[in-house]
């Protein structure tokens, strides 16, 4: 086997996102690392384009820091079975991210429809983790926290993003949550290198 210099960086050109993704997501096993990327669940319950492109920019960002980010917008096809698909999505999440408004608590309060479907799921898997676990992190999109945090998040501490704030504002605090790295250890940028 021949070794190339520490300094030699491997480009890979594909040509479909797919292929991509999925080299991306074992690059660690590719360098010889046995570690797992994180799995995230993305819950929300977005009707406008804003509110949607809110989201998948946020799946984006954790995608781009090595995170296999899971999307309703991303990963859902038509014909799959909805119950399922989010039933499987909360059981293989390392962590899930629940992104609430005023719509996203008035469905869940409410029991209504798919958020009202997951957020009976939720409460179950919560019942069952211990009361310091991080599994779950809440993020509130309305102006008043209190306007958008559904009745079973109320005891979480969540991170408010209100969409009056800039969109990138509290993402490295989660991405410090989701990794379970210390507050004060600061998070270096990540190269899709091989």
């Amino acid at each position: 086997m021949i070794a190339a210099d520490p300094g030699a960086t491997l480009i890979v050109h594909v040509l479909h996102e797919e292929v991509f993704n999925r080299i991306r997501g074992h690059r660690s096993i590719i360098r010889g690392e046995q570690q797992q990327t994180a799995r995230v669940f993305i819950s929300h319950t977005s009707n406008t384009e804003e509110a949607i492109g809110w989201v998948k920019q946020l799946a984006l960002f954790l995608i781009e820091q090595g995170i296999q980010a899971r999307l309703d917008k991303f990963h859902l096809r038509r014909g799959m079975d909805l119950s399922q698909w989010m039933v499987n999505e909360l059981a293989l999440a390392n962590k899930v991210i629940v992104i609430c408004d005023q719509r996203y608590k008035r469905k869940a309060d409410g029991r209504l429809g798919g958020v009202g479907w997951e957020m009976m799921i939720i409460q179950g898997d919560l019942a069952n983790l211990p009361p310091d676990s991080t599994k779950y992190q809440v993020i509130v999109r309305s102006e008043a926290i209190d306007e958008g945090l559904p009745i079973y998040l109320k005891t979480r501490y969540a991170f408010h993003a209100p969409p009056s704030d800039a969109p990138q504002s509290f993402r490295e605090e989660l991405l410090r949550e989701i990794l379970d790295l210390p507050l004060d250890e600061r998070l270096e940028s990540r190269e899709f290198v091989i």
